[in-house]
């Protein structure tokens, strides 16, 4: 009986049912469960993105060359109606413009810090 409780089954309702329909039930409470991991997953990943935009605009920025362009913070949302791969290939195109602004600033950096030793 704990099992059905802690997949919703009230008692009322667990002494009506026979052992098939608790498994379908705690079937069901499994499948909802794995979509809602997922789901705060991508609502985690989807932070991850808004956070790598933030330092890129703030840290990217500080570190970046006077004559580069500035990364700024999306004005609006992401678009999440967009279909996976589409999603991906942004995903990858972001990453690499990271990675690029990330070794530009770091370039820049040392190349300040041996200009001030020399």
């Amino acid at each position: 009986m704990p099992f059905a409780i802690s997949i919703g089954v009230n008692m009322d309702s667990f002494w009506g049912l026979n052992p098939h329909s608790l498994m379908i039930i705690a079937e069901g409470y499994n499948i909802a469960l794995k979509r809602q991991i997922e789901y705060q997953n991508t609502m985690a990943h989807i932070q991850g993105a808004y956070v790598v935009e933030a330092l890129l605009a703030t840290v990217g920025n500080m570190f970046s060359g006077r004559n580069s362009k500035k990364h700024e913070y999306p004005a609006k949302p992401y678009n999440l109606n967009v279909d996976n791969e589409k999603t991906e290939r942004e995903k990858e195109s972001q990453l690499e413009l990271f990675k690029m602004s990330l070794t530009t600033a770091m370039n820049n950096f040392n190349l300040r810090q041996s200009n001030k030793q020399g």
